[in-house]
């Protein structure tokens, strides 16, 4: 499985959520992909919304999806949920 993080330089809760993932031992890997530098995977996403997290399977098909800021007990639930 493959995380998705679309984010934007000067978006505050985009800064949240690589924080928390970064601080609270949540196993993931994320792709990063700033939105203004990305503009060909925002497009294919529809992503209308910074943060916005997209979880993919191993075929990079989407399986779920969640914009906005999170607390940490959310993002992990995201990340380890499997649906």
């Amino acid at each position: 499985m493959k995380l998705l993080k679309f984010h934007a330089e000067w978006c505050g809760p985009c800064k949240m959520v690589t924080k928390l993932l970064n601080n609270n031992n949540i196993e993931h890997t994320a792709i990063d992909i700033d939105t203004e530098d990305g503009a060909i995977a925002t497009s294919n996403y529809d992503i209308r919304t910074v943060p916005t997290l997209i979880m993919l399977d191993d075929e990079s098909k989407e399986i779920k999806r969640h914009t906005g800021s999170m607390t940490v007990q959310q993002l992990k639930e995201f990340i380890n949920q499997n649906d």
